[in-house]
């Protein structure tokens, strides 16, 4: 769902969430990059960047029937994810040069998760990075972290069985 943010005049994203469990687990994660000062702001070249989040006093399909859950992410927001890339532009196959930098982009996010944060992403599928565009350049980044565990502990209970790194399947 999109919106403008009042406050800063700019297009962002909203992701409504109905488990508090993993809506924690996304703010933990998110809160790995760095300090208090900076709201712990991963590096926001890897992943899409949370401005605010809220946990409403009511689940939100009672305001709206197609909204459902009552915790809320305000996000960067991006231009499409990489599964309508994929299904639309006719890149597979087709478009080298775009694979190549969707490929690079997705393992630079894996890589700072790994080597910067020691967390690996547990939920890697295409619909989980999306395109930003910054003056002319694209740049494919990772959202949707509340499946994000860190280095030799247990998968937590949301995670894509057909993408389990090898961190976590041992």
């Amino acid at each position: 769902l999109f919106a403008t943010d009042l406050d800063m005049d700019s297009e962002v994203a909203l992701k409504f969430m109905r488990d508090k469990e993993q809506y924690g687990r996304e703010i933990q994660t998110r809160r790995l990059g760095g300090t208090e000062t900076d709201r712990g702001r991963l590096d926001p070249e890897y992943v899409i960047d949370v401005l605010n989040h809220y946990e409403l006093d009511e689940d939100a399909s009672l305001i709206d029937p197609r909204l459902r859950g009552k915790y809320v992410l305000v996000m960067e927001k991006a231009e499409r994810d990489m599964t309508d890339s994929l299904a639309h532009d006719g890149v597979a196959g087709r478009d080298r040069e775009s694979i190549v930098r969707m490929l690079h982009d997705v393992i630079s996010a894996l890589l700072y998760f790994n080597d910067q944060l020691s967390h690996v992403h547990g939920d890697v599928k295409p619909r989980n990075f999306v395109e930003t565009i910054s003056n002319g350049k694209s740049r494919w980044k990772a959202i949707d972290l509340d499946a994000a565990v860190a280095h030799n502990s247990q998968l937590s209970s949301k995670c894509s069985t057909g993408f389990i790194s090898t961190e976590i399947a041992r």
